[in-house]
């Protein structure tokens, strides 16, 4: 019967000293990023330009 193998155990890794603050500063910072589309300040678009886009071309096989 085969053996299992043994799992490393990872060492325990200190904890980065964060003040309340700077915690909060990166949690907001990560929310911002992550945030959907949707929710994000769009950025104004001039309706007088138009985009020509032709057909895709099909890569040979």
């Amino acid at each position: 019967m085969p053996r299992k193998k043994k799992r490393l155990r990872r060492s325990a890794e200190a904890l980065p000293a964060e003040t309340l603050e700077e915690l909060q500063e990166r949690l907001q910072q990560y929310a911002a990023r992550t945030r959907p589309l949707q929710d994000r300040p769009t950025v104004p678009f001039p309706e007088q330009v138009t985009v020509l886009a032709g057909p895709r071309r099909r890569v040979p096989r």
